[in-house]
């Protein structure tokens, strides 16, 4: 811009005193967790709401996103979910928008132009297998507006094991109804 003739020269030279390199966040890699779980908190306490926790499923997602917008377009994707999640607080796939889904199809538009770490979840196998039940059944619930005997004929179950599975989550058809 200096050499163009659309910043002063004098100007530049007194902020260029100490200049800082920040790599992306697509090469910060260990930084999108914390990131991510301090703007779910922000924008939670923003909004009034507490205990509001990222799947597991979302976290591989936001891994494997080259976020070119950088940090600013993470924080936009977690506000976005924070307003989108369900009474459970779990932040799900649905909450996030299109173009982060489509990284996971490796021949799609976004696809990875190098390795990526994969995201190492933490828990029990009890742990992720329950978040991933669950999410599977909010997915179902979400999918036919509440309608416990059509999610639970989506998902290859009775009505009977789904709102035995739907009561073990804390789970109920009628937050997914629409008014």
């Amino acid at each position: 811009m200096v050499e163009e003739g659309t910043f002063r020269r004098d100007l530049y030279y007194r902020l260029n005193v100490f200049p800082i390199h920040m790599p992306p966040l697509r090469e910060r890699q260990n930084d999108i967790q914390p990131l991510a779980a301090y703007f779910v908190d922000k924008y939670a306490a923003a909004n009034g709401r507490s205990g509001i926790r990222i799947s597991l499923a979302v976290m591989d997602m936001l891994q494997r996103y080259s976020w070119p917008g950088n940090i600013r377009e993470l924080e936009n994707v977690m506000e976005r979910a924070v307003l989108l999640v369900g009474q459970d607080g779990l932040i799900l796939p649905q909450h996030l928008p299109r173009e982060l889904h489509s990284t996971h199809c490796p021949f799609g538009p976004e696809a990875h132009k190098g390795p990526v770490e994969p995201y190492t979840a933490s828990g029990t196998l009890q742990d992720r297998l329950d978040e991933l039940e669950r999410a599977c059944i909010t997915d179902a619930l979400a999918r036919h507006k509440g309608h416990m005997g059509h999610a639970a004929q989506a998902l290859g179950l009775t009505e009977r094991v789904m709102a035995l599975r739907m009561k073990k989550h804390g789970i109920s058809y009628k937050d997914f109804r629409q008014h």
